[in-house]
């Protein structure tokens, strides 16, 4: 049987190792930034930070579907439940810095965007 000292520092230790996980995992999710043309079939589920030109981009109901390009490649792009602000920051011809994870839709890649950031 275990003395509740040697408990305690057992337990000290496993709530160390836990958290030092946990920090590991959160850095591991953070968007890496990405230039179109390196994004294939090992980026899905993961997150992405691309910076883009939108090359067009149309809204149905409370989702903005857009095609982007970065000068390296093109690369479909939704956002879902659009705000006023991010749907003024997404208009044709305007740069952005889209982070969203990589999915595959129809057949093809495309980023599902979680935040915008606008930039000239």
């Amino acid at each position: 049987m275990l003395s509740k000292e040697r408990f305690s520092a057992i337990a000290l230790l496993a709530a160390m190792a836990g958290i030092a996980l946990l920090f590991f995992l959160a850095e591991s999710f953070e968007p890496r930034p990405v230039k179109i043309k390196d994004i294939g079939n090992a980026d899905i589920g993961w997150p992405v930070r691309v910076n883009t030109k939108v090359e067009s981009s149309y809204k149905t109901g409370n989702t903005l579907l857009m095609q982007v390009f970065d000068g390296t490649g093109k690369i479909k792009a939704v956002a879902f439940n659009v705000s006023n602000e991010t749907q003024a920051a997404l208009c044709k011809n305007c740069f952005a810095s889209l982070e969203g994870k990589v999915q595959i839709y129809k057949g093809e890649l495309e980023i599902v965007v979680e935040s915008v950031e606008e930039w000239s």
